[in-house]
């Protein structure tokens, strides 16, 4: 009885997560979270939690910013 060693190989030519484009997908990532937190300020929304922390702003001090405005 023979048996089959297949091995599972990943491809050599696929880039480092680290590079130039995820650098840029970084800097586009963070220009959607500003955006977004300025229209929900601007409406008088919450913004949401997962954009404020990219954005390194707690979410929990967020209500006092948000009646502090004038």
């Amino acid at each position: 009885m023979t048996t089959l060693n297949a091995t599972i190989t990943t491809p050599r030519n696929t880039a480092p997560a680290s590079g130039l484009f995820a650098r840029i997908g970084s800097f586009f990532a963070l220009m959607g979270a500003v955006h977004r937190v300025k229209v929900s300020l601007e409406s008088r929304r919450e913004p949401a939690a997962a954009d404020l922390q990219l954005l390194g702003i707690n979410p929990a001090q967020m209500p006092k910013m948000h009646n502090a405005r004038a």
